[in-house]
This record gives structure tokens, sequence and C-alpha cells, in this order.
């Protein structure tokens, strides 16, 4: 992706800078004695630069609009790449949680643990960019992942709201657009969605420790 952006970049430099030398010819030749005073004198010349000047505007929309997509995908693939890293570790406290010589509080620890990943996960959700949140769709002005806590703090769920799958469009060109943000509905909502599946994880740990306390103490 970092490849195609760099040459569509590369591509609308180019124009823009083939648009400037068009632009400066024409001012150039109105310096050098053939110069256009009024709208009446010679009106295809001066449509000529009225038409240079539109297209070097719209040329930097597309630019700016390139360069925020730009920062808007790295931005997403650092936080998705986070949260590999996060669901990678996850797993192995989860390996090691299932080890039948793990004491109570070897799982207490892991469950901790857990729950710091599942913290970090509620901050990868909520990521910003440029003051906009990145996985919220096309409402980014609107926090999309919002925690529910018990008495000791402690994420129980994870309430979402927003437009998760709307999709955020750039325009790069006349006749293009690119679509900018990921789609993390499936990955971070629903019974198989992250939040969910930590919580459970964390809670089954828990449990578990109690129900042996529970056997032990009786």
């Amino acid at each position: 992706m970092r490849v195609s952006n760099r040459m569509i970049s590369e591509t609308f430099i180019n124009n823009v800078m083939k648009s400037l030398e068009r632009l400066n010819d024409s001012q150039n030749r109105v310096l050098t004695g053939r110069k256009v005073d009024q709208l009446s004198d010679s009106p295809v010349d001066i449509k000529s630069i009225q038409r240079l000047n539109a297209e070097l505007t719209d040329n930097q929309v597309y630019l700016d609009n390139i360069q925020n997509g730009i920062g808007w995908i790295n931005s997403s693939s650092a936080a998705l790449s986070q949260l590999n890293d996060l669901l990678t570790e996850a797993k192995n406290l989860t390996v090691e949680a299932a080890n039948a010589t793990r004491s109570a509080t070897d799982r207490q620890r892991i469950a901790q643990q857990l729950n710091g990943i599942l913290e970090q996960v509620l901050s990868l959700g909520n990521k910003t960019y440029l003051d906009s949140y990145i996985f919220a769709g096309t409402r980014v002005d609107e926090q999309p992942f919002v925690a529910q806590r018990d008495v000791t703090g402690k994420i129980t769920s994870v309430d979402t709201s927003g437009d998760l799958s709307g999709k955020i469009w750039r325009k790069i060109a006349k006749t293009e657009r690119i679509q900018i943000n990921a789609n993390i509905e499936e990955i971070f909502t629903g019974d198989e969605g992250v939040f969910n599946v930590l919580i459970d994880l964390r809670i089954n740990l828990v449990l578990r420790w109690v129900i042996r306390c529970c056997v032990y103490l009786c």
C-alpha cells in the first residue's frame, strides 16, 4: 500500500509541476509585452490562465487528500500491528494458564495481564489521527468504543457507537478516489470480537481460581 501511495503522490507532484510550468510560461508571455489588460483584449488567453489556475487548485486538493490518506492509513496499520502483537501475547498467556502445573496465584497474575491487554486494545480501538477516530467509520468525531466497568474499575463489556462499517474516501484525481479507513467491525465486535474474547478469558481464569479456592477451603 505504501508503494501504491508513493506512486500516486509522485504522479500528482509531476502533474502539479507541469501545471506550474505551463502557468509560468503564460505569465512570462504576459510580462514580456503580450500582456492581457482586460478580458475583452484576449479572452482565449485569459481563459487559458484561469483554467491552469483551476488545475493547480485541484491538484493541490488532490495532494492534500493523498497526504491525509497516507497518514490515516499508516496510523491504522500501526494500530492493527500493535493489536496483532497484543493478541499474540494474550494467546501465549492463555497457553501458559492452561498448563496444569500453574498455581492459582499464577492464574491470577495472568488474569491481571489479560486485563492490561484489554485496556490497551480499548485504547487502540479509540485511536485518533488528526483528532479523528480512525476506527469509527464515517462518524470520526464520535468515540467508537466505550467501556462499562465494575466497582473495581475492570472492564465488563464494551459498547460500540458510530458507524463502524462506514467507508471514508479521499478523492485523489478527477475520476479516482481511494478508501482510507479499515473495516474493523468484525475484529472488535460480536461474541468472537477481541473485547468479548479477552473479557471471557479473564473471567474464566478468575472463576477457576475462585472455584479452586472454594474446593480447598471446603
